[in-house]
């Protein structure tokens, strides 16, 4: 059969085919997952994800892969490190309920804080800036942004080793109390100089302050401030390395791991696990 492009006719089994398969279309494999599952990954076509399985941030399953029951999943493809142990005390609406009022209840605390900071910093130089010059209420503001940053720095030391203290490899007690403390310590840790860090990425000055919040780091590392919070940061060793955006863990099967990085440069999505 010939066919001249120049024709606006087109040929007839071109058109029989198109009528017969009523148009074109996409098909994809089926997607499933069972209960009580975590899935904070992706997961491709024609994945099975058996019950009470954990899909890891930043991890992929690959298309047609099977993960079993109460396994958990890391990586870039993702493979299986361990089982997920389901106890009902941890999944609990009674402990859920506690843990979210203990938040909130910090929340009301770091906002009294915060004003409570603010107060202070217009104490200690509003008086004394000259009222008359037109730029006193920039330069007002920008003293009370560099003011609320340190001494927040200062904060979140206390905070971390208060709530915290020094955190060594063995066995992780996944108590109430322990996340609510984790959680504070990060949450405040990640929010209060966000402005800071963000003017000062790559400094050395950060090292500095993982070093207070008890981090092993040498000065000839390059980090990303928001990937080391206080709640991981005893149990991290890093030696001459470069550090983009990732995400690491320090647990496993309940016990904490001790994560050592030397000599190395981590790309943006890595993700890192204890050993």
């Amino acid at each position: 059969m010939r066919f001249n492009p120049a024709s606006n006719q087109v040929p007839q089994v071109w058109r029989m085919a198109w009528h017969d398969n009523k148009g074109p279309s996409l098909r994809f494999r089926s997607i499933s997952v069972g209960e009580h599952c975590v899935v904070k990954g992706m997961v491709s076509p024609g994945v099975s994800v058996g019950k009470g399985a954990s899909i890891e941030k930043l991890s992929v399953v690959p298309e047609g892969g099977q993960v079993p029951d109460e396994s958990r999943v890391i990586g870039n493809p993702g493979f299986i490190t361990d089982m997920v142990k389901q106890t009902e005390d941890t999944s609990s609406d009674r402990q859920y309920f506690i843990v979210g009022f203990l938040k909130l209840l910090w929340l009301a605390f770091e906002l009294y804080l915060f004003f409570g900071s603010t107060f202070l910093g217009q104490y200690l130089w509003l008086s004394k800036l000259p009222q008359s010059w037109r730029y006193a209420p920039v330069l007002n503001w920008c003293l009370l942004i560099l003011w609320f940053n340190i001494t927040s720095i200062g904060t979140s030391i206390v905070i971390k080793w208060t709530f915290i203290g020094k955190r060594k490899p063995g066995r992780a007690n996944q108590t109430v109390w322990r996340k609510v403390a984790d959680w504070a310590a990060d949450w405040h840790f990640n929010v209060s100089f966000s402005t800071l860090k963000y003017l000062t990425y790559n400094s050395r000055m950060w090292n500095v302050v993982l070093m207070m919040h008890g981090m092993d780091i040498d000065f000839a590392s390059f980090i990303t401030l928001a990937n080391f919070p206080p709640s991981k940061v005893d149990l991290v060793r890093l030696r001459q390395s470069f550090v983009s955006n990732i995400s690491f863990d320090i647990t496993r099967d309940g016990t904490y791991h001790q994560l050592s990085i030397e000599q190395s440069s981590l790309g943006y999505g890595a993700h890192l696990a204890g050993k």
